[in-house]
This record gives C-alpha cells, structure tokens and sequence, in this order.
C-alpha cells in the first residue's frame, strides 16, 4: 500500500501535536508537512524535544500550494474560523481536508453563525462534509473529501445515545429542547 502524505496544520498546538504523533507512528501514512504561523522555520523536534529522532520536519508557513504539492491529506489543527480560508483553497487543489476545528461540523450556515458570532464563509461546502464519528460514519468518511471531526462533548453525547435512539428506547420525536436554559 502506498503511503498518505499527511500536513498538519497547526502541529505545534495540543490537538496538532497529537495528530503528529499518530501519523509518525501509522504504517500507512507519512509526515510529509507541519506548519505553524509561530514557529515557521523551526524544526519540529526543538519544539517538541521528544520527536528527536523520529521527525527532522522544519516547520513552514501554511501556504495553500505547498501543502498541496507535499501532502494528500491536510489535519487542520486550528481555532475555530481558521479553516475557513484554508480549506476550500486546499479543496480546490485536490487536498482531502479533516478538519478539527468547529468550521464545517453543523451543516446549517445561520445555526454556525448563531454559535460563533461569525457567517459561515464556505456554506457551499457544509453540504459536503461528513460528520467524522467513525462509529457511525465510517464509510461515508473513507469516500469524502472533507471531514468534520466532532468534538469530545458532542462524541460522547452522540455515542452514549446512540444504542438508546436504535433500539428505539428514546426517539427525536420526545425530546424537548428548554432554549431558557441557555
């Protein structure tokens, strides 16, 4: 099997960290790129002393067409809003994009922009994305171009009532949202 070239965007933060390590120890895929805005021109490793050794990766700027040229598939290991510019210009040049942020996660653009404060930049795109909870997605997500990875509050909620909505103990249909309690 040939190797996926992955970036990570952000490598230095505590998700992108994390990813970096995942994917130096995946047979299957390989750190080609890791940017960051802060430590552009440094190496990984004298960042993150404990990847002396497995990783001599300078860190560079995120720039659309060098993370396309390195890498098949970008982690964008950012603040919400970030990806908002990045990802539809690496869409465009054929990158796969999992995004970690909050930025393509709810699919309707007028509910993102109540959360966040902020429209939605690429709601064409939000009908693309797949939610990416393997548990329940994972062969829309091994097809799609652009994942949305849901966050640890949202996991667990999801997961925990998952088995309770398919075996039909609980149904949509009986829950009711109180939007006076915030």
């Amino acid at each position: 099997m040939e190797r996926i070239r992955v970036c990570v965007v952000g490598a230095t933060g505590f998700a992108g960290i994390e990813v970096c390590r995942l994917v130096l120890g995946h047979p299957n895929m390989e750190l080609a790129m890791a940017t960051d805005r802060k430590e552009a021109g440094t190496r990984l490793d004298a960042v993150y002393p404990s990847f002396a050794g497995a990783c001599d990766l300078e860190l560079s700027l995120p720039e659309p067409d060098a993370i396309a040229q390195a890498a098949d598939v970008a982690f964008l290991a950012v603040p919400h809003t970030a990806s908002l510019a990045l990802t539809p210009e690496l869409l465009r040049r054929g990158v796969t994009v999992l995004d970690l942020s909050a930025d393509y996660r709810l699919h309707d653009p007028q509910v993102y922009e109540q959360w966040y404060n902020t429209p939605h930049t690429s709601p064409e795109l939000l009908s693309q994305t797949v939610y990416g909870l393997p548990e329940l997605y994972a062969s829309e997500a091994a097809k799609a171009r652009l994942i949305a990875n849901p966050g640890c509050y949202p996991s667990s909620a999801i997961l925990g009532l998952y088995a309770a909505f398919k075996h039909g103990l609980i149904s949509p249909d009986n829950i009711v949202i109180d939007s006076k309690s915030g």
